[in-house]
């Protein structure tokens, strides 16, 4: 295995390979999140007593769901632990602590790993992977997908056998690597139901389950449920840090503004045009402005597509 690192402007990706080269995780940390790990001040915001908490607004401006039977007060100032990132629908949580610690990202991966970090993110071609990472539709074999989408109750995984010339049960076996593969990559958390193809009778359903736990046996976040009445397959994966799509896109599966910046600063560093134009969406403009200051022009456009942008030199 290698893990594979990129750091620039304020966000670091540690990209998880495989013996083939294969990208198989991907974990991010970026300034502007509330980052698994992390401490971080914040101000109290109000009291929940049915979720037995209090919100905690941070120095980052983001909010954080704190569990405790401490009696605070609005507006106290706290120090807060994230245990969980936000994703679709739910805020940050966070425990109280008693002082700040340094957050060790790469060095908490290299123990957990066992392999030291490399910084040549551009040699493995990694910009690409983890474009395809964000595909929710996943080739399983020749005419064979997978669908994957998200709704704010659980993530939903369709087994398409596309008229496959292979049986459903073997397109349905052939599924589970797959299926176990994108559940990690992609970082899903939460509920997830998976529609094998067919009817899946009951004999099937037995042996779809067992491979499944036996697919998820070394991921101690995942627990496996078995199939409902519907013959839908049921499972659930404990949350701690984002899915990918939570950190690189919009709920309608664009690129989010924080990552088209990111994009625009990587391009720029690359590039050799001197007193650059960029011409982005105004939410991608309104965080570049502070970071690239007088060093290029900014121009408003694209507002249908707020995740594509361009760059040209300056007139």
């Amino acid at each position: 295995m290698r893990l594979i690192r990129e750091k620039a402007f304020g966000e670091t990706k540690v990209a998880l390979l495989d013996e083939k080269d294969h990208l198989k995780q991907v974990f991010v940390w970026r300034d502007t999140r509330l980052n698994y790990g992390e401490t971080i001040f914040g101000k109290v915001v109000c009291f929940m007593p049915v979720l037995k908490g209090y919100f905690v607004e941070t120095v980052k401006g983001k909010i954080v769901f704190v569990g405790t039977k401490k009696k605070l007060s609005q507006g106290e100032r706290v120090l807060v632990q994230i245990t969980k990132e936000a994703r679709l629908g739910k805020e940050a949580s966070g425990i109280l602590v008693e002082k700040e610690t340094p957050v060790l990202f790469e060095e908490r991966l290299e123990q957990a790993f066992q392999v030291p970090i490399q910084d040549d993110w551009d040699s493995y071609s990694l910009d690409e992977a983890l474009e395809e990472a964000l595909n929710p539709t996943v080739e399983i074999l020749e005419k064979v997908r997978l669908h994957i989408e998200r709704t704010h109750m659980c993530w939903t995984i369709d087994v398409d056998s596309g008229g496959s010339s292979l049986s459903l049960a073997d397109v349905n076996k052939t599924a589970i690597r797959m299926i176990k593969d994108q559940i990690i990559l992609k970082n899903l958390s939460g509920i997830i139901l998976i529609d094998f193809a067919g009817l899946k009778p009951f004999f099937e359903q037995k042996e779809l389950k067992q491979g499944m736990q036996n697919a998820l046996s070394t991921d101690d976040r995942s627990q496996v449920c078995g199939f409902t009445s519907l013959r839908l397959f049921e499972m659930k994966r404990k949350r701690t840090t984002s899915a990918l799509w939570d950190v690189f896109l919009t709920e309608k599966g664009l690129l989010n503004a924080e990552t088209v910046a990111f994009r625009i600063q990587k391009a720029l560093r690359k590039s050799r045009i001197s007193m650059p134009c960029i011409t982005a969406h105004p939410s991608v403009l309104s965080l570049l402005k502070d970071r690239l200051g007088s060093f290029c022009q900014l121009k408003s456009g694209f507002y249908e597509k707020p995740d594509c942008f361009d760059i040209k030199a300056g007139g």
